[in-house]
């Protein structure tokens, strides 16, 4: 291996190496103040998850959650379930199924 090649390998490994440390910093995972909202037992609940819009009137903020394993009413059909959690802030809140068949749900 050529000195140019290896000076170009040696400066790429110690640019990888110090900037490693740094990506593990950029997800934010709160551990002291946490949200915990559970789900059915077994619906896989939070597999998938998205945020809503903050609400800037009653500054809450909103989620919905899917549970891909969850029962539905639905007699013979397993497609699991999607949750609306209007306001995750507050733990005593509890989330809603959103029901494919109502309205809310298109």
């Amino acid at each position: 291996m050529s000195p140019n090649k290896m000076q170009l390998c040696t400066l790429c490994g110690f640019v990888l190496l110090t900037l490693k440390p740094f990506q593990t910093f950029g997800f934010n995972i709160q551990t002291r103040n946490v949200i915990a909202i559970a789900g059915p037992r077994g619906s896989h609940f939070g597999l998938t998850a998205s945020f809503l819009p903050v609400d800037s009137e009653t500054d809450t903020l909103g989620m919905i959650v899917g549970a891909p394993n969850a029962n539905t009413t639905q007699g013979g059909v397993n497609s699991g379930t999607l949750h609306l959690c209007e306001n995750i802030l507050d733990a005593s809140e509890k989330c809603s199924i959103l029901r494919h068949y109502d309205d809310n749900v298109r």
